[in-house]
């Protein structure tokens, strides 16, 4: 829908206008299909058009309540432009058949389409079939965003178990079992290694779907990278997460579905692993801080021998370098650089860069 081609004649502050959609939704219409704004062409008797841009209350495969801001009279023909998911549209024709004036300009209206519709296959939006049903972990650390997302899917039959920490939500992995894990990739950026392999150690096996506003981002590449994805664009309309949890639910063997992910023995190795490393920088800054050749030597080695049978083949790569200017000058302040490069390296060291995990 090109929206300057409609005009929204509400004027009031947004605010005011959610709470009156609220009260006019009321409690027992939450089955019923929900689409934020819509297209709305009004056919006059004398053959003039009008084009509005309208706030629905409901939307069924054989009609439409909305929210206006005029009066529109009881059999007025019109029709609406419904945008579906990715290009698809629909344009369904009806007419009016009761206009009830709420307060001030706002009025509702009811149309009946003239033929039924299949909205919820434009939508992606059916589940007469139960299909969405379960637990879905979402990490989002927008409080009103994971309001949002229980809000999108309340006509399903999916239980959004919400967490603002990456720790919090894993933790609690480890204790429930859930369908589907999906997390905004903002709120895991500062940690997305760690989070990923924490759901993975928590033996969830299967996708952990994301959402993003930025498909470049370097945090989206590195999650995919361990196995994460896909990810949902946002801003996204309910019937888009619908479709795309639909897409992504328990609908395969989730074990050929994820065999590639690393098992959490493996993990806890690497752990251990990344430990020792940090164990080991720490004697040789004492090693070279006490001009202790054969110790710093003796050290060098070790990192040589255990890093590349970890995944870790720069460390073994830096120790390496580092021995050979150990021996060729036959002091410490010989493989200063060496040694400094060294250091950088085991600094750097994250589960990620592993060999191992690169399936």
């Amino acid at each position: 829908m090109d929206e300057s081609e409609y005009s929204d004649v509400i004027r009031i502050p947004p605010a005011e206008l959610k709470k009156i959609i609220e009260q006019c939704i009321g409690a027992g219409r939450a089955k019923r299909i929900q689409y934020n704004s819509i297209g709305l062409t009004v056919m006059h008797p004398g053959g003039t058009q009008a084009r509005f841009q309208v706030h629905t209350l409901d939307l069924s495969a054989t009609g439409l309540g909305f929210l206006h801001g005029g009066y529109l009279h009881k059999g007025s023909k019109c029709s609406i432009l419904l945008k579906g998911v990715g290009d698809t549209s629909l344009k369904v024709t009806g007419q009016i058949t009761n206009c009830l004036h709420i307060t001030g300009c706002v009025h509702r209206v009811g149309m009946k389409f003239d033929c039924p519709a299949d909205i919820e296959r434009l939508l992606g939006a059916n589940n007469e079939d139960g299909s969405l049903t379960g637990r879905l972990l979402f990490i989002e650390q927008s409080e009103p965003e994971r309001g949002l997302m229980k809000h999108g899917l309340r006509s399903t039959n999916i239980e959004v178990i919400g967490f603002a920490a990456p720790v919090k939500a894993t933790s609690y992995l480890r204790s429930h079992s859930v369908e589907r894990v999906l997390s905004d990739i903002a709120t895991i950026e500062d940690s997305v290694t760690e989070t990923i392999l924490s759901i993975r150690k928590a033996s969830y096996r299967g996708p952990i779907l994301l959402t993003t506003t930025d498909q470049r981002s370097p945090a989206l590449s590195k999650a995919k990278e361990l196995g994460a994805g896909p990810a949902l664009n946002k801003p996204f309309e309910p019937s888009e997460l619908i479709l795309f949890l639909s897409e992504n639910w328990v609908d395969e063997d989730e074990d050929d579905q994820d065999a590639d992910a690393p098992d959490s023995g493996l993990l806890r190795l690497l752990e251990s692993y990344i430990t020792q490393v940090h164990n080991l920088t720490r004697e040789l800054d004492a090693a070279t801080l006490s001009a202790d050749y054969r110790l710093t030597l003796g050290v060098c080695h070790r990192f040589k021998g255990s890093g590349a049978p970890f995944g870790f083949s720069d460390i073994t790569q830096a120790a390496s370098e580092a021995i050979t200017a150990l021996y060729a000058g036959g002091s410490i302040p010989d493989a200063s650089a060496e040694l400094r490069k060294l250091r950088e390296v085991c600094a750097r060291i994250d589960l990620s860069q592993s060999d191992l995990l690169v399936p």
